[in-house]
């Protein structure tokens, strides 16, 4: 990492390891200086009770340390320089590196971080190792009959699976969504990816910058996609005021309208997790309240024909998965059957 100042013609450079701490070699946002040899401590070292024998540089008995507006101007017009050959302000450099297209990072699925998996990705091979090394941990099996006996390891799979599609939304998708704003800092104000249906700016929100038209916050921390009409109990959207109950769009709907992402793996490993879910919640809330065939029918609208009220443990339930996906292109347009489920209903 190289450190240098931003200087004028009239200044005279300063060596940025000045402001390095001697003792944990990093640069602190509020530098501390010694009153024996001035040399810089950074707030959590600037401490005399730590050292016995005097300054830890000079072995001053007599010394302080003192707080260094000189040192804190220095710092605010210091730069660092970046792999990416980008020089930023040090007190930018954090958000930098959350943007920066030569930053790589490990997969942080937990399955790769339990065998202890050290090879690193951009975002785009992320999605692919995503996509090639853990969505078969979800049964993608079509047409299948599946025994209740048999229930547990498909409400594990689908246990895994929401590790990943957590792993998508809260880690990937927000820097790949970053990736894009830092390689095209005007696509917020000019891409209709980041408008309203109105035609309004949409902004990068959380529970707090949620608002509905009459300016009240909304009652809980979650929202649903007005794009995959998807509920999440939590997290970041890109949202707008403008309509009675505001108008949110997930990071996954805009990370599949900025990408050209055709991954049909991840996709279908959704709507199987969606269908799985679907009828085991189902058929639990028919055996748990025992309701006759034609009140459930009724309740639930879709019932499947084969299903009757005995509760024994022979009982097969059918996960069907509709055929006319297998032959989509998928072109991830935030479609219901484009994205990734977080809270399957």
């Amino acid at each position: 990492m190289h450190l240098e100042k931003k200087t004028s013609t009239e200044e005279t450079p300063i060596d940025g390891r000045d402001l390095i701490c001697p003792i944990c070699m990093t640069i602190d946002e509020d530098p501390h200086i010694t009153s024996c040899c001035h040399r810089v401590f950074c707030s959590k070292d600037a401490n005399s009770r730590k050292y016995d024998n005097g300054c830890p540089l000079c072995r001053a008995e007599n010394y302080s340390f003192q707080q260094s507006t000189k040192h804190k101007q220095m710092l605010d017009k210091l730069t660092i320089q970046c792999t990416c050959s980008e020089r930023v302000l040090h007190h930018e450099y954090e958000h930098h590196l959350a943007r920066c297209l030569n930053i790589t990072f490990t997969c942080p699925h937990n399955t790769c971080r339990e065998n202890n998996e050290t090879k690193e990705y951009n975002s785009q091979d992320l999605v692919k190792h995503l996509a090639r090394a853990h969505c078969d941990e979800v049964p993608m099996l079509g047409s299948t009959y599946i025994n209740k006996k048999s229930l547990e390891p498909y409400k594990k799979a689908s246990a895994k699976y929401e590790d990943l599609v957590s792993t998508l939304y809260t880690e990937l998708y927000p820097k790949m969504i970053d990736v894009q704003i830092k390689n095209a800092p005007n696509i917020i104000e000019t891409s209709p990816i980041f408008k309203c249906p109105n035609g309004h700016p949409l902004i990068d929100a959380d529970r707090t910058k949620r608002k509905r038209r009459d300016g009240s916050s909304y009652s809980s921390s979650g929202f649903s996609c007005d794009i995959c009409h998807r509920s999440f109990p939590s997290g970041q959207s890109w949202h707008c005021s403008c309509a009675q109950s505001g108008f949110d769009k997930c990071v996954g709907c805009v990370v599949f309208q900025l990408y050209d992402i055709h991954n049909d793996a991840l996709t279908l490993a959704s709507q199987d997790n969606e269908e799985q879910q679907h009828r085991f919640r189902r058929q639990t809330i028919r055996n748990a309240v025992r309701l006759p065939r034609g009140l459930f029918r009724l309740l639930t609208s879709n019932m499947d024909d084969d299903d009757d009220d005995d509760d024994d443990d022979t009982d097969d339930i059918v996960l069907q998965r509709a055929s006319s996906f297998l032959t989509q292109h998928t072109t991830f347009e935030g479609t219901d059957d484009d994205e990734i489920d977080v809270n399957p209903r």
